[in-house]
């Protein structure tokens, strides 16, 4: 009997387990998956042909190394199988195309996929499998979290003995993603008794055969959907508000679907939504009079076109962050009767053609958290304001309220309450009148113009109330 010291004995034990895995050498892998997916190629044509096309790597060993195959590099199971189509993927494909043809695989989906116990990726997307159906056996995938069957040949998804495509997918609990445009679906079940798939995250079944079809009720139970692709089919139903519930939503296409009606206000409520597309709908009025986007995150510039919201009443866009200048166009709006733009980061100045058709306004809010406050530049000396504000609340402004005709003395209530903040003071060309009120502290005062108006009597600022003090107009005053 021989004696293995320790060290001996642990590596035999380790050449052992390697070689009994079936992926003790690099790019090697287990064997029955190895077989499974032979028996998957057997089902197959590839039309590109040898040595070029993406099956001509499946042989040997190594199958780890096939192309399209991926494996775990711990485990060494396979993990992803990526046979789409090599044609750049687009709605649009041209068919007829020899690029197209010579490089898809035509044929039908073995079911030898389900000793690929560990398959998570499958995107088997832009071949020919000859209109066969979605085979139920994809819902024994259990461990999928990527299914891409778009453009395959599919045909209507629903099998012989009745058991929907729908009742597969249901079983895979782990499904973050299914793509399944344009594979000829004419009818999606309305309705599942019970929910498992509730972690898909995207769900695109644009471009098929859908017509006067309801809006499934199961949709609007995926509550962690961040993309909804249903364009290019044919709705019944109005925009329905159960979208509302879609809280998650940053994608949402329904282009091209025959949608009527006005759009809804929820609209406003989906806070993460990035993209809407709505185009070639039959959508009828405008935008309703409500538009709520207060803390959704939005970034960047206010588009211009703003001005075509002609009904808009209410507009909320605070707590965003939100950058440039406020657009002109908002003049525009003349149905207008309460404008939120507080905590934002807008820049450069507000003046007259902001406000010129904006006869009903009642209230006003804007704010800015950078370090430029927003000019108020309405120094157009013969422009009345239309509107008559009930409200105007103004954060890091820089407000100007000359010849503004306002006449009577400085309130010293109000004069109080802005002594600790204001920074720069403008009441020139006024009809102002009677003393200065300036005995309170003004620590952050750096310019005051009270020219062109009625005062007189000593003015009460020093040093010492208002120490940063750096101009100062006065001149026609009697």
């Amino acid at each position: 009997m021989v004696n293995l010291n320790p060290i001996s004995h642990l590596l035999l034990l380790l050449f052992l387990a390697s070689s009994g895995s079936g992926h003790g050498v690099p790019g090697s892998c287990f064997e029955e998956e190895r077989q499974a997916l032979l028996s998957f190629k057997h089902d197959l044509v590839d039309l590109s042909g040898r040595p070029f096309g993406r099956l001509s790597s499946w042989v040997g060993h190594a199958c780890c190394q096939w192309q399209g195959i991926s494996c775990n590099n711990q485990t060494g199971h396979v993990e992803k199988m990526d046979l789409r189509n090599t044609y750049p993927d687009t709605h649009y494909v041209d068919w007829n195309s020899t690029k197209y043809n010579q490089s898809i695989l035509v044929g039908k989906i073995n079911p030898s996929l389900l000793r690929l116990k560990h398959l998570s990726y499958l995107d088997l997307s832009q071949n020919d499998f000859q209109f066969v159906q979605i085979p139920k056996f994809i819902g024994q995938l259990t461990s999928l979290r990527y299914l891409n069957l778009s453009y395959s040949y599919l045909d209507s998804l629903l099998s012989r003995t009745g058991v929907s495509w729908l009742h597969a997918v249901n079983k895979l609990p782990s499904l973050l993603e299914l793509h399944l445009s344009s594979c000829y679906i004419q009818n999606i079940p309305h309705s599942l008794q019970s929910i498992n798939f509730t972690s898909l995250a995207v769900l695109d079944m644009s471009w098929n055969n859908l017509i006067n079809s309801s809006f499934p009720k199961w949709i609007f139970n995926l509550s962690s959907l961040t993309k909804l692709d249903l364009g290019w089919n044919s709705f019944s139903d109005p925009f329905v508000d159960e979208f509302s519930t879609l809280k998650s939503l940053e994608h949402l296409d329904l282009s091209h679907t025959g949608l009527k009606g006005q759009v809804p206000k929820f609209i406003g409520n989906l806070c993460k939504l990035k993209s809407l597309d709505l185009a070639f709908n039959y959508f009828d009025g405008g935008i309703q009079e409500f538009l709520n986007l207060s803390n959704c995150g939005l970034v960047g510039k206010l588009p211009s076109s703003l001005r075509i919201l002609k009904s808009l009443q209410h507009l909320t866009l605070r707590a965003n962050l939100f950058n440039g200048s406020i657009p002109e166009s908002f003049g525009q709006l003349s149905q207008l009767v309460d404008l939120d733009l507080f905590f934002n980061s807008w820049e450069g100045s507000l003046t007259k053609a902001h406000f010129i058709n904006l006869t009903r306004l009642e209230s006003f809010r804007v704010s800015t958290d950078r370090c430029v406050p927003i000019i108020f530049n309405l120094t157009d000396y013969e422009w009345v304001p239309p509107f008559k504000l009930h409200e105007i609340h103004m954060d890091n402004c820089r407000v100007s309220l000359t010849n503004a005709g306002i006449s009577g003395p400085i309130p010293e209530e109000w004069l109080f309450k802005i002594s600790s903040q204001i920074q720069w003071l403008d009441l020139s060309y006024n009809q102002m009148s009677g003393k200065l009120p300036f005995r309170f502290n003004f620590p952050t005062l750096y310019e005051i113009d009270l020219s062109h108006n009625q005062f007189d009597g000593p003015l009460h600022l020093s040093s010492t109330n208002a120490p940063i003090l750096n101009y100062l107009y006065l001149a026609y005053n009697y």
